[in-house]
Formats: C-alpha cells, sequence, structure tokens
C-alpha cells in the first residue's frame, strides 16, 4: 500500500482500542503454545534497534486493529473471518527488537521485509503453518508491504499518519494469500484497478473499503465466484486455507505394541517418530489409515474415533479425532524333536534338536514337515499336529507345541 494513503486516509472509521482498556498478554518473544490447530495468523510487533518502544502488544492495539478487520470481513463475507493465533483467548503477539537501525530499514524498501522475515527466522518465529502480520516502529516507502513469496506482511506504522491501520493489515495479509494475481481483469501491478473502493486498490479510500465488488478478482466465494477460469485456484484469497471457512481438526492417533500407522501421502506414526502421531487436518480429509506391524507382530485392530476390525480405518474427518492402533507378538511354536530328525517351519526356519521356539505367522496356514535322519523314519505327531503324514499345517492364534516322533528304521 503506497505512501499516498497518507493523503487518502480513513480517518475514523474504527476507533482504536485505547492504552489499557483492552485485555492483551503480558510481552514475550517467544510463540506461546497454539489454542487451534492449522494454519493461522501470528502477530508481530517489531523495534528497530534505535525505535522508541510504544507497547502496542501489551496494550491491545495491535489485537484490536487484527479484531477490526476480521470484524469488517465477517461483515462481508456472513462470518468468515482470518484464523488468528490466540493464547489465553487473546491475539499472541511477539514481541522482536531488529537490529537494524530505522534509517538501514528504510532504505532497503520493500527488501526490508526479508530482512525482517530472516530475525524473525533466527528468534524461532518460523512456523510453515503461519503467516506473520508485522506492526514495525519505523518508516518505508509504503505504509506497508506484503506477499512476494513471503510469508508475512509488514506495517511501516512512520511511513503514514492518520491511516486505518486494521484495513493496511488486511490488505498485507490478503497480498500474503495471492491477491492480486494477474489474471484478475482489473489486475494492476499486484492491486486492483477498477476503483478506489476496493480493499485491494493501491491506495487507500476515504471510508470503510469494499471486499472485491464483483467477486471477480482476488475474492470469488462458493456460488458467487466469478474470476476467470484461467486463474489457479491460489489467486481466489476465499479458498485460502487462513480462513476459518476451512477448519482443521486434530488426529490424535496413539499405538499399542510394535507397529505403524500411516495415512498414504500424508503422515505416518510410529512410537519412535511421535511427531507425526497428532497432525493437523483439514476439515472433510477423507481418511484411509493402515496400521502396518513390524516384524514378529501383527494388527490387532483399532479402537475409537469410530475404527473398528483390523482392516483400513475410513472416516472424514468433521472434528478433533483420536485414535488407536493395537498391535501384538506373533504367536510362537515349540518345537520338540523325539528321535533324529528336523521339522522345516515355513517361513521361520528349521529345528534339528530337541526343542526349538520358532515364531510363526498370526492366524495364517504355516506349513511343517518332518525329515527324518538317516537310518531314521517319521512315526507321527503329537501336540497341535496330528497324524502320520510328513507334513502338517498350523493356522495359530497363540503360542502352540508341536512334536515330531522319529523311530530306528
Amino acid at each position: 500500500m503506497s505512501k499516498r494513503a497518507a493523503v487518502l486516509a480513513i480517518v475514523g472509521v474504527l476507533s482504536l482500542v485505547a492504552a489499557g482498556e483492552a485485555a492483551a498478554l503480558d510481552r514475550t518473544s517467544t510463540d506461546r503454545p497454539d489454542e487451534a490447530v492449522g494454519p493461522q495468523v501470528h502477530l508481530v510487533y517489531a523495534l528497530p534497534s534505535d525505535a522508541q518502544d510504544g507497547a502496542l502488544d501489551t496494550n491491545g492495539t495491535i489485537g484490536s486493529w487484527m479484531a477490526g478487520f476480521n470484524d469488517w470481513l465477517a461483515a462481508g463475507t456472513g462470518g468468515v473471518k482470518l484464523r488468528i493465533d490466540t493464547s489465553a483467548g487473546q491475539p499472541d503477539v511477539s514481541f522482536i527488537r531488529l537490529l537494524e537501525t530505522d534509517a538501514t530499514l528504510t532504505g532497503q524498501g520493500s527488501a526490508a521485509n526479508d530482512t525482517i522475515l530472516g530475525e524473525l527466522r533466527a528468534a524461532g518465529l518460523a512456523d510453515p503453518n503461519k503467516a506473520y502480520a508485522v506492526v514495525e516502529e519505523g518508516g518505508s516507502d509504503a505504509c506497508g508491504w506484503g506477499g512476494g513469496g513471503r510469508p508475512l506482511g509488514v506495517l511501516y506504522l512512520h511511513a503514514c499518519s492518520g491511516v486505518a491501520w486494521q484495513y493496511v493489515m488486511g490488505h498485507e495479509l490478503f497480498h500474503v494469500f495471492g491477491a492480486v494475481n494477474s489474471c484478475a481483469p482489473h489486475y494492476a501491478e499486484g492491486h486492483v484497478a477498477d476503483t478506489e473502493v476496493d480493499l485491494m486498490y493501491r491506495f487507500a479510500y476515504r471510508g470503510i473499503p469494499m471486499l472485491d465488488p464483483g467477486h471477480d478478482d482476488y475474492y470469488g466465494p462458493p456460488g458467487d465466484d466469478h474470476l476467470p477460469a484461467s486463474c489457479p485456484s491460489s489467486a481466489n484469497v476465499a479458498n485460502s486455507l487462513f480462513l476459518t471457512s476451512h477448519p482443521f481438526y486434530r488426529l490424535s492417533v496413539a499405538i499399542q505394541g510394535n507397529g505403524a500407522v500411516s495415512l498414504p501421502g500424508v503422515f505416518v506414526c510410529t512410537p519412535v517418530v511421535p511427531a507425526g502421531c497428532a497432525p493437523a487436518l483439514e476439515g472433510g480429509t477423507d481418511l484411509q489409515l493402515v496400521g502396518v506391524a513390524d516384524g514378529g507382530s501383527h494388527f490387532v485392530g483399532w479402537s475409537g474415533g469410530g475404527c473398528s476390525g483390523t482392516g483400513e480405518c475410513d472416516r472424514t474427518l468433521d472434528g478433533d479425532m483420536a485414535v488407536t492402533a493395537m498391535f501384538a507378538a506373533n504367536p510362537t511354536t515349540r518345537v520338540v524333536v523325539q528321535g533324529k530328525g528336523r521339522v522345516n517351519v515355513q517361513g521361520a526356519g528349521a529345528c534339528a534338536k530337541a526343542a526349538c521356539s520358532l515364531t510363526i505367522a498370526y492366524n495364517r496356514a504355516t506349513t511343517m514337515r518332518a525329515v527324518p535322519a538317516k537310518h531314521w523314519r517319521f512315526r507321527g505327531w503329537a501336540g497341535a499336529c496330528k497324524g502320520k503324514t510328513p507334513t502338517c499345517t498350523v493356522k495359530a492364534t497363540a503360542s502352540v507345541t508341536v512334536r515330531a516322533v522319529f523311530g530306528r528304521s
């Protein structure tokens, strides 16, 4: 948004909350634990190294700007807002003192956004699921810069005066979300040129702006989307995952035993890789959860989350969901050899001594073959196998004992 916004100012559109009147959090240089899951906008108060501290993070000002824009957005969209990072129910605003002076950053123009982004990342503000709305106590050649492939928009408070910063904040964040794509019919250097009333007009409007009149440039809601068919999905801010119209839910996966759970192409959860066991997924995601046992184990089944049985868990995610995958060790076969000979066990090896313990597949037919030594003959089975035929098939869901009896020829 150009510095000319100081001339085309929005005067008195929304009254800002005075210091001490807003329920703001104490200052922190970190990103507090999230209260919600999925993509969110995180707020930052940044001071050049020589800037005076206006306490806009702790006196509620920055939070009120964000709330003001969200109220305006909801009024024009039937309730849709930006997903804002909160803590204790209040906007979570991080504080950072930049290394550069105001003059240094001002001289960088829009490239100052790169400098600020680098310092945010160095300070640990680098969540790939977050966009950053930065309020900077410094100057520039524009009231704000946003987007350009960067996950942040920055308001340069000393570049303009008399503007309603809530709309500047929304303007820059919409750049981050993809507005305005060159496919738009009224495109003009990243903005729109059809009417100065539009939020994404290059210069601020003297009054309350409008959200894409005609819904044909950057915001086309379902049923009223008039963006050109040639536009990519990302050109329509209504498709942004940073909007509350795209809810996200937590899928919590627990594992009992030795195995893994996967949603092919999305995540894998194992006891040693717990980071994949609590993903945030968009509401409406079709789940085909698969339980995969480790060697020597088998999948017993699901519990919780509406999942059951031993096959895939097929669900549509429409709320927070917790599911447990249960695995158990495969059964063992105790093979006893009486006399001289051996027993070959399918998939498990052979036993040629008095007794062996071998692991076999769970609930699957396993073939055993008695092979007598020279000058000995097979006389018959005992235990889980019966009869005198050298071949026996065992299907076990628990540990069993098989005895092979050999006698001299």
